[in-house]
């Protein structure tokens, strides 16, 4: 009668770590997905930065701008830098205000998803 129970004992542990080990390897999958999602978005965010700053260094284009990419730009990412006049100004007189103020639009593509910034140029 003994050997009865000691078989249904491990059958039932056998169910239990059926049950039990799946659900706690999918734990650790969506943990892993959310670190690399964290560190994609963290490695775009870098990228957009640097390139703002880069931009904001080179000297000032009329429209239509063309600034240059940084360099090293990892596999997997692409940026687009996007130049806009953020407001169009007319003088009194009716005529155009010379182009001064640029809005410089940088959008870092990833493998999770894009990060976007903004910032403006002056011509000094």
């Amino acid at each position: 009668m003994k050997r009865g129970y000691i078989l249904l004992e491990v059958l039932i542990g056998l169910a239990l770590a059926a049950v039990t080990i799946p659900a706690l390897l999918g734990g650790v999958s969506v943990g892993v997905t959310a670190a690399d999602r964290a560190q994609d978005r963290a490695s775009m965010y870098r990228l957009a930065q640097g390139q703002l700053e880069d931009v904001l260094r080179q000297p000032y284009d009329p429209l239509p701008a063309v600034y240059t990419q940084v360099p090293g730009i990892p596999a997997g990412y692409t940026i687009q830098i996007t130049v806009t006049v953020p407001v169009s100004y007319q003088y009194p007189g009716g005529s155009a205000a010379p182009e001064t103020v640029q809005l410089i639009t940088i959008r870092v593509n990833g493998p999770f998803g894009y990060v976007q910034l903004q910032g403006y140029k002056v011509k000094e």
